[in-house]
């Protein structure tokens, strides 16, 4: 399974890991590949000391009806009782060959309108994203 690579911290640059953090991915729908039937249970990380985190989730453009995962940062409060989460607002597709959080999310996105301009073909390349190639001309959507 692709592999996610990335790193936790605050707006300060300072790990989490005293708030004891965990990044939660759940996939948006229920999903068929390879003759299975993938449930929607969240898969939860735990950053290391420094807030480096690896995890490995199924790769999204070979499920079918088409899946993405959406993202939440949970932590505890001092003192205890009481937790924050954030919710990530962008949808993460994840390709076969994995990447880093960061490249990932960069190219993930929720506007169907969105166009990459690029000779080279988009990787990964989101689903309902336009590929317009310079050199060629061509248009190409992905809708799968």
């Amino acid at each position: 399974m692709p592999l996610i690579t990335g790193t936790l911290s605050d707006f300060g640059l300072n790990t989490l890991s005293d708030y004891l953090p965990t990044i939660v991915f759940t996939p948006s729908s229920v999903a068929l590949v390879g003759g299975r039937v993938l449930a929607t249970r969240p898969i939860h990380v735990t950053p290391n000391a420094v807030g480096y985190f690896e995890v490995e989730l199924a790769a999204t453009d070979t499920l079918e009806p088409t899946v993405w995962y959406e993202m939440q940062v949970r932590w505890l409060e001092p003192g205890g009782g009481y937790s924050h989460i954030d919710f990530v607002d962008f949808r993460l597709h994840v390709p076969p060959q994995g990447g880093t959080l960061l490249d990932l999310l960069r190219t993930t996105t929720t506007n169907r309108l969105l166009v990459i301009w690029q000779e080279a073909e988009p990787n990964p390349w989101p689903v309902g994203v336009v590929w317009a190639n310079p050199a060629t001309g061509d248009l190409l959507r992905k809708d799968s």
